[in-house]
């Protein structure tokens, strides 16, 4: 639904941007922005409407929620293959987290759950090698993926690792997205 001009300075305002930004966003001219807030003029149906579109699609983006980077967990907390069973159940215990991703080479090759220990607990000893209880690996987003993408990732994994610039950064798990909870 388009908005009348006379809402442009109030939701230009609490987007928080100046007349200039959105003029470079719709692509008109600062001072036709001050005109319009103002009153002074009346622009085209077509000028009208980029600038309300501009304005909704700004207020759109805003609230589809924050990036991955926003909420991750740093630093990144995780195995090599090279670990054990018992640095593992250590590693876990002291930073009070449920699973880690082993990372080799800058690259998620598996995970170690609470789930998948338990489920072999009987067999497991604390001097087994990482590769006898790893499952598979966690997906990696890049830190400017938005939240949405990271909350469709959670219904199917148990964590998001997140990346920039191809160097992993941090961890996203199910316990960080209800933090936001309000």
């Amino acid at each position: 639904m388009l908005r009348d001009l006379s809402e442009v300075r109030t939701l230009r305002k609490n987007l928080g941007i100046t007349q200039a930004d959105l003029a470079a966003k719709a692509g008109v001219s600062q001072s036709l922005i001050a005109k319009v807030e103002a009153g002074n003029t009346m622009p085209s149906y077509e000028v009208g409407r980029r600038i309300l579109d501009t304005l909704d699609r700004m207020m759109g983006e805003r609230e589809e929620g924050n990036t991955a980077g926003e909420v991750h967990t740093t630093p990144l907390i995780f195995l090599s293959t090279n670990n054990t069973v018992g640095e593992a159940l250590d590693l876990m215990r002291a930073n009070a987290v449920s699973q880690l991703p082993v990372i080799e080479e800058n690259s998620s090759v598996g995970s170690v759950t609470e789930k998948g220990l338990v489920s072999n607990i009987d067999s497991l000893d604390r001097s087994d090698p990482i590769p006898t209880v790893m499952e598979g690996g966690f997906p990696i987003l890049d830190v400017d993926s938005r939240l949405e993408l990271v909350k469709e990732m959670l219904k199917h994994y148990p964590c998001v690792i997140t990346s920039k610039g191809g160097k992993l950064q941090g961890i996203i798990t199910k316990a960080d997205l209800l933090k936001g909870l309000r």
